[in-house]
């Protein structure tokens, strides 16, 4: 409990009880060092070709998985069309963990379905001239072509993307893939 308290006495108690003399507080003032901590104590340099590695593994995870996504719905259709997704799949892996092998693999691929387009368009003009079917064959070929381009394109990135990767050193190679969180841009062509 509180104990009562004369509010009269010690007020004047109070008023008449002052410090004699005040001291001023001096205060040094010492810049402080910046401390610079990394987890890495050498931190990796990118080079722009590096970068450049590091954007097109973005375009070639980009069109492999179109591809694949493309190839999957045909081998719903016809199975032999899960090997050319698997090797859309050896292409996303390879341009994920920049990894050349893979990447061979399916820059191969590309370039066999752009041949493969290639033939199977000629092989049906050539027919189609010897042939009176009514068969739309000037869709066909706009088709055919439109779809080669593509191809040409995606086989243009994924030979692109294989040759900077190739040209990296070890060192830019480990760089690129402690890459985390950095903004891509996605090389169109």
């Amino acid at each position: 409990m509180m104990t009562p308290v004369n509010s009269t006495s010690e007020v004047k108690e109070s008023k008449s009880v002052q410090p004699s003399s005040i001291y001023p507080i001096v205060v040094s003032a010492q810049p402080l060092q910046p401390q610079l901590i990394s987890a890495n104590p050498n931190p990796p340099i990118l080079t722009n070709n590096a970068i450049l590695v590091y954007n097109l593994a973005k375009s070639v995870k980009l069109f492999s998985m179109l591809d694949a996504f493309f190839c999957l719905i045909y081998s719903a259709y016809n199975f032999y069309y899960f090997i050319p997704f698997l090797l859309c799949l050896f292409g996303y892996y390879g341009a994920r963990n920049y990894n050349k092998s893979y990447t061979r693999i399916y820059l191969f691929y590309c370039v066999c379905n752009l041949i493969s387009k290639i033939i199977v368009w000629s092989y049906i003009i050539y027919f189609s001239s010897t042939n009176n079917s009514n068969y739309d064959y000037d869709g066909f070929t706009l088709f055919s072509w439109i779809s080669i381009l593509i191809e040409m394109y995606i086989v243009r990135m994924a030979y692109k993307y294989y040759d900077a990767l190739d040209k990296l050193r070890d060192q830019e190679l480990n760089a690129v893939k402690e890459l985390k969180f950095r903004v891509a841009r996605i090389i169109y062509w």
